[in-house]
């Protein structure tokens, strides 16, 4: 095996989903790289955190990050650092991490979904390798070596498989019991502390099971997870078991309570009284139970501040390729709005509900709120029926 090249600034990224053992990388990353180089290690989400380890004289940095910022991901780009990433379905990071950490849902889900995007920029401008959590050669033998191979250090097969042994759960589960003992962490949140040279947590080995979501999320819980990290996933492919409710003739669709699945792109959460667009355009996908091509549909909705001034803002409704509705800012003061359509289409068992807005601007420049989204309209209701 060929020894690594030592670029201008030594440097490898573990970029981490949070709960998709990253920190087992990050210490397997030291264990390889230490055979053979000095290595300074920490953990940093901007530029500012590295300052005094870039003047040591250390053959190599290691950074272990969740959320690099616009800063740090420059620096990784042009250090030419080697970045490796840890992936899990969002679903499990969630849940893992109310788990294990005592977070709250939101808390959880807000974090797990920044460290997402920021993996998506990432990847798209490093070298870098993929490490699933879920794959069969997971935290063992084979996948040190995978690393090894990735990051060209010379490391034998009987130096890589003691390396998977130290960090086995157990073994790690029993180094971080006794820093507790020891009164190493103090009583706050887990998520907050970690062993300086190592970065376990408290609390930190869970069970490493797949579809642990089921026990910890609520169905609902579920539906926002996968709603706000739809573009990991997807990309990820970790979609592909999701299943999604038909839409049956004469339905009466909710929008306070409507099966996220089916909101494609441009909604904000839904709230106790419906769900408001916040792009300029807004895609929703309902699957239906036969193929079909006449469609009546009733909708309540409510209008943004965007829409009731005189700002030019207009909006246009398609089902499929079918115009149904227009409203130009002339005739917003409709409140509610009620929408009313017929629709021959041709036949088809999927409905795409595509709302697009001209000249929508946010709130805050509408009427000085400090409100900062785009809103276009909030869906209340939707009856719906097909034959």
């Amino acid at each position: 095996m060929s020894q690594m090249h030592i670029n201008k600034y030594n440097v490898i990224v573990s970029l981490g989903l949070y709960r998709s053992a990253s920190t087992w990388m990050f210490n397997v990353i030291k264990s390889l790289v230490s055979i053979d180089y000095s290595i300074v290690s920490v953990f940093a989400d901007n530029i500012l955190e590295l300052n005094e380890l870039l003047q040591n004289n250390d053959e190599v940095l290691l950074i272990k990050t969740h959320i690099p910022d616009p800063s740090l991901q420059s620096f990784i780009k042009y250090s030419n650092a080697k970045v490796l990433i840890t992936i899990r379905d969002p679903l499990d990071c969630v849940a893992s991490f109310m788990r294990q950490f005592h977070l709250s849902f939101e808390d959880a889900l807000n974090r797990v979904n920044r460290s997402c995007l920021s993996i998506l920029e990432l990847k798209s401008i490093v070298d870098h390798a993929i490490f699933i959590y879920e794959s069969p050669e997971s935290r063992n033998a084979s996948m040190v070596l995978e690393i090894a191979d990735f990051l060209k250090v010379t490391a034998s097969d009987t130096q890589c498989e003691k390396i998977a042994q130290e960090l086995k759960s157990e073994n790690v589960r029993n180094f971080i019991d006794k820093l507790t003992d020891e009164k190493y962490f103090s009583d706050s949140s887990p998520a907050d502390q970690y062993h300086a040279e190592t970065h376990w947590h408290p609390r930190h080995v869970g069970e490493g099971a797949s579809g642990l979501y089921c026990e910890v999320l609520s169905e609902r819980q579920a539906q926002l997870v996968r709603y706000t990290c739809k573009k990991f996933r997807n990309h990820f492919g970790y979609n592909i078991h999701d299943k999604i409710s038909l839409v049956r003739s004469k339905s009466t669709i909710l929008f306070s309570d409507i099966d996220l699945a089916y909101c494609c792109h441009g909604f904000f959460f839904p709230e106790d009284w419906g769900i408001w667009t916040v792009e300029d355009s807004a895609l929703l996908i309902l699957p239906l139970q036969k193929i079909s091509s006449t469609i009546r549909l009733k909708m309540q909705c409510v209008l943004s501040p965007a829409m009731r001034s005189s700002s030019g803002t207009s909006l246009s409704i398609m089902l499929n390729e079918c115009r149904i509705f227009d409203l130009d800012d002339s005739e917003s003061n409709a409140e509610p709005l009620y929408i009313s359509a017929f629709a021959n289409l041709e036949p088809t068992d999927r409905i795409l509900m595509k709302i697009d807005f001209r000249n929508l601007r946010a709130n805050n420049e509408i009427d000085n709120s400090p409100d900062t989204r785009k809103l276009g309209i909030g869906l209340v209701k939707l009856q719906i029926e097909y034959q």
